[in-house]
């Protein structure tokens, strides 16, 4: 559920959940094994989750919001103290592209270096220096100020 909750809100995290479980269905006569299970899943959600944001911001761009739909939304969001653990943690991750934001999901579901290569692509090294300037980051931006 952290890569739905990174990538949507509300009715649409739920919406996003059962568009990854179709896509792991659909998806599943195509698994060959040549990576686990777990890593084939994570790589099909995370790649539902960046469609999803794409076409996401692409219908929002051709929304045109009225002051009474913007009243109601801020009425209806939840709210969310600004300095609390959960809302730096979404901005942190809101400021990160896409790869980066990939890699540092799966460090903070503690998939290992080997299984981040699996999922992205990149080399197992690759992912080490990626993990450690998302780090890096994250502790320049929040925590040594």
């Amino acid at each position: 559920m952290g890569i739905v909750r990174s990538y949507a809100r509300g009715a649409d995290a739920s919406d996003l959940y059962q568009e990854m479980l179709l896509q792991i269905w659909k998806g599943l006569p195509g698994f060959d094994g040549r990576s686990s299970g777990n890593t084939w899943v994570y790589r099909v959600a995370l790649n539902t989750g960046m469609s999803y944001r794409r076409n996401e911001s692409r219908r929002q761009s051709r929304v045109v919001v009225d002051e009474s739909s913007a009243d109601l939304a801020a009425e209806t969001a939840p709210p969310a103290e600004s300095g609390s653990e959960l809302e730096i943690l979404r901005r942190f991750l809101a400021g990160l592209n896409r790869a980066d934001r990939a890699i540092f999901l799966m460090y903070l579901d503690e998939l290992s270096y080997q299984e981040m290569a699996e999922v992205t692509g990149l080399s197992v090294s690759r992912v080490g220096v990626k993990v450690h300037r998302v780090k890096q980051a994250f502790l320049d931006q929040y925590v040594t100020s």
